[in-house]
């Protein structure tokens, strides 16, 4: 028994002294020995006031309106929804002001399916200070292989002047406590860090956010339109950013029972719908003509709907339904009616889109799907992103 204390009592010396050195390397020990008068030992270590450091914030400069600061969000990262909700749920995802529409696309994916709920449980860890949390991501090493990567981040998002997250907005709410629901708002911020600050992960496919959320390769289909302008850029299909399909991409499609099979089968999918604007209005000028200082003609015309989309020559929908250059996700296939539902990320407020599946494929070029199956092992993961 002695013996097995003395070896504990040395086990707990090394752990003390690469602790120590730890926050040596950390903190300034002119500093230190100038307020303390001593060297650097394991007072310093516990002052909560210098340790743990706090997690750095990514930065929002370029994408936030002026007036812009972090602050603290009080919450949780689930809470149930009404009528005992699933703590985790599609409905909690609401899009913020930035273009990030397929990444929170993919996390509202993920939350429809089972194994993704689970995956999103797992993967947000409240670390022991209780202030701060673990988010864990995964990218591909030098060798092309996926690794978990955990990023610490710290409840305090971009807010306005009023308080109001500028970003990702929370989801549920607890009445009694008046709590709000962070995870969706957690892994943007995780990710924004990742990336190296908010601006960065405007613009992307859901296969590459579903891949940076689950460890598992995702697939990328190319619906059967005319598409040349697009499988000839680089910017769109090239690897080395989030714009990139990663994985298999196929040119043609899945048929409408190979797309309810992989949708019953648990796995995550998104939709991308054509990159070009939405149908738009041109403004024509006053015209107003004078002469010799008298008013001649004076005519204000009403502005003029025009098609500048080309796609809505394809699908009617971008008249009315579907946004341009946006990532939505899938709730439903029917395969004995056909019909699949569509959801946007600006939130659950959003009516559902109920189209046939010959119109989901005209209307979406780009769809990712991703099965959510086991991710990377734990013991790769990288030295936490702080």
């Amino acid at each position: 028994m002695i013996a097995q204390l003395g070896a504990a009592l040395v086990k707990a010396a090394d752990i003390l002294e690469a602790a120590d050195q730890a926050a040596a390397a950390f903190f300034n020990v002119e500093e230190a020995q100038s307020e303390s008068g001593k060297a650097p030992g394991l007072a310093r270590l516990i002052d909560p006031r210098r340790w743990p450091p706090p997690p750095s914030n990514p930065d929002f400069s370029g994408v936030a309106p002026a007036g812009t600061a972090y602050g603290a969000v009080v919450g949780q990262p689930f809470i149930s929804g009404p009528g005992g909700e699933s703590p985790i749920h599609p409905s909690d995802v609401t899009q913020g002001g930035l273009g990030d529409c397929y990444f929170l696309s993919s996390l509202a994916a993920l939350a429809n399916t089972e194994r993704g709920r689970d995956l999103i449980a797992n993967n947000i860890q409240r670390n022991p200070d209780s202030l701060t949390y673990t988010v864990y991501l995964y990218e591909r090493d030098a060798s092309g292989n996926l690794v978990r990567v955990p990023v610490v981040v710290s409840p305090d998002f971009p807010l306005d002047s009023s308080g109001n997250p500028v970003f990702a907005k929370a989801g549920d709410s607890d009445p009694a406590t008046g709590d709000q629901e962070l995870w969706v708002m957690l892994y943007e911020k995780a990710y924004a860090k990742h990336m190296g600050g908010y601006a960065v992960t405007q613009a992307g496919w859901g296969a590459a956010a579903l891949e940076i959320l689950t460890g598992v390769p995702s697939q990328g289909f190319v619906n059967p339109v005319d598409l040349p302008f697009i499988l000839e850029s680089g910017e769109l299909l090239g690897p080395g950013s989030t714009k990139w399909i990663p994985g298999s991409v196929e040119a043609g499609g899945l048929t409408m029972d190979e797309f309810a099979d992989r949708f019953e089968a648990g796995d995550a999918i998104t939709a991308g719908s054509w990159p070009l604007p939405k149908i738009d209005e041109i403004d024509i000028p006053e015209i107003d003509i004078e002469i010799l200082g008298l008013p001649l003609l004076k005519w204000d015309p009403p502005a003029i709907d025009v098609n500048i989309n080309p796609a809505a020559s394809i699908s009617p929908l971008y008249h009315t339904d579907v946004m341009g250059f946006h990532e939505y996700y899938v709730t439903g296939v029917d395969r004995s009616t056909g019909e699949v539902t569509i959801r946007n990320p600006h939130g659950w407020g959003c009516a559902p889109i109920i189209i046939s599946y010959a119109e989901f494929q005209k209307a979406f070029p780009f769809v990712s799907i991703n099965s959510i199956s086991s991710p990377p092992p734990v013991e790769r993961d990288f030295i936490p992103i702080v």
